[in-house]
């Protein structure tokens, strides 16, 4: 008798965790859908202003000098 309840509840367990596996997946499942479905749009926009813009910045350099002190450039 005792082999049957722990049967019993070995396979109630495994249902169980099987449960929570499914569910843990449409979860994720449906979290994927909305950002990638319905909130898209969003964050293909903000990806677009956040590119990477170039702005010059002017080095403050000194003067380039030969061994012998004169001035090069």
């Amino acid at each position: 008798m005792e082999s049957l309840s722990s049967s019993k509840v070995q396979s109630w367990l495994s249902w169980f965790l099987k449960g929570i596996l499914i569910v843990g997946a449409l979860f994720l499942f449906g979290r994927l859908a909305e950002l990638q479905i319905i909130k898209g749009n969003y964050f293909r926009t903000l990806a677009e202003e956040n590119r990477i813009r170039n702005i010059p910045i002017v080095a403050a350099r000194g003067e380039i000098l030969a061994r012998t002190g004169e001035v090069i450039v």
